[in-house]
């Protein structure tokens, strides 16, 4: 293990101290706090105990005494992962995941941290890059560098190195149960499908770090102009997004777009999902993971939820039969304008309206429309042309110019 080459890594990704260790117990987090013993740097040890193995106050027991041995404050919380998982319905390591973080990010702003150090390697990067491509995501970006405040070091060293170092120290750490346990998906291919990969491709791993390095490095400038084409459409109370800037983007530039929407409704990215929005982008409504409607109306593409919720201010009411406004060309039915202003059907009878008796004054954001603001012009002034004789065309000297000044040159005042 070389530790000046890890110094000089941590020091260009987290230069100020102090730092954060999110450090289990395991291997690779053992690892993590040494190696930043070694390389001089001010830091607090974080474990946070998931209260999901009846063996977890002996993991806690051991990072404390390695926070003690190493000179490191020590911080740590109890979480019912699981309790969490089951009332809310969502995946069990998706919660972890997120309690996780959110424990981490509460020590750093408690002692003022700089940096969140994860101990992610180089096997943790195969295994996420070969799972995304398996999962459909169809972006296999896999772990990134850093993220926020969170730095992972170890990206560019594998579990078998840093065991090694370990061990030369003398060193033991926690090995957990579950990572043996071939029903979660990260289990199954670290333990059936790498051994198999790497008889034939000894040099696996690395080949599928290096895709996501250079996947990350193209996505980045994708993602900014994907996100330019996603340009919310404020009239409407729900997601809703113009048609137009994503259909006259290149096919790429698109489904990155689409992908972002994705993102933001909480659903993974999959491909399939992104060629359903596809089709509603056409002008086929498709239904998406949640009960989300996917559909076009003119020029918007709507993701509506399963029950929208409008809001409703003093004074307004839902639309209801009969409901009319009185313009200038006549009277029209309020059906028909909400759908001459691209609401669609799904909103209609949710829209705000505020009402004498049938006859409706306003439409919340679409009616009357709001005044024109005054366009405010500079004063033009004229500005004096010469005469060709010395004088200005309004006649007076004090602009003349020599007679020897060609064209280009400036008038005096």
């Amino acid at each position: 293990m070389d530790v000046p080459a890890f110094r000089e890594r941590l020091s260009r990704l987290a230069p100020k101290d102090p730092l954060v260790l999110a450090v289990s117990g395991g291997g690779d987090s053992v690892a993590l706090a040494h190696l930043v013993k070694e390389a001089g740097r001010q830091a607090v040890v974080a474990h946070l105990d998931h209260g999901l193995r009846p063996e977890s106050p002996l993991d806690q027991a051991f990072v404390q005494a390695l926070a003690e041995r190493l000179g490191f404050p020590f911080f740590t919380e109890r979480v019912e992962v699981a309790r969490i998982a089951q009332a809310r319905g969502e995946n069990l390591e998706a919660v972890a995941r997120e309690v996780r973080y959110a424990f981490l990010h509460r020590v750093a702003r408690e002692v003022r941290a700089r940096a969140i150090l994860t101990a992610h390697t180089l096997d943790d990067q195969a295994e996420t890059v070969l799972l995304q491509l398996l999962q459909g995501t169809a972006r296999a970006t896999g772990i990134r560098e850093r993220e926020g405040l969170v730095v992972r070091p170890l990206l560019v060293h594998t579990r078998e190195e840093l065991r090694a170092y370990l061990r030369a120290r003398g060193e033991t750490w926690r090995e957990d149960p579950t990572n043996q346990d071939p029903a979660l998906d990260r289990n199954f291919l670290r333990l059936f499908v790498f051994p198999l990969l790497e008889e034939r491709f000894p040099a696996a791993k690395r080949a599928l770090a290096r895709f996501a390095e250079a996947r990350t490095e193209e996505e980045g400038v994708l993602e900014r102009q994907a996100e330019a084409r996603l340009l919310p459409d404020p009239r409407f109370f729900v997601p809703a997004f113009r048609a137009a800037p994503l259909l006259e983007a290149p096919l790429a530039v698109r489904r990155r777009a689409l992908r972002r929407l994705l993102e933001k409704l909480g659903l993974r990215p999959e491909a399939r999902l992104v060629l359903l929005l596809e089709e509603a982008l056409r002008g086929r409504p498709q239904t998406l993971p949640g009960g989300v409607l996917a559909r076009r109306k003119g020029g918007t593409l709507f993701l509506l939820p399963p029950k929208p919720r409008l809001p409703l201010p003093p004074g307004f009411r839902r639309p209801a039969p009969g409901d009319y406004l009185e313009r200038s060309s006549g009277r029209k039915r309020l059906v028909d304008f909400l759908a001459e202003k691209g609401v669609p059907r799904e909103l209609k009878p949710l829209w705000p309206v505020r009402a004498e008796g049938s006859r409706v004054v306003e439409v919340l954001g679409l009616y009357p429309p709001p005044p024109r603001r005054p366009t405010w012009r500079r004063p033009w002034r004229r500005r004096p042309r010469p005469s060709g004789k010395g004088r200005c065309r309004w006649g007076r000297s004090s602009c003349s110019r020599t007679a020897s000044s060609g064209p280009t040159t400036g008038w005096r005042g």
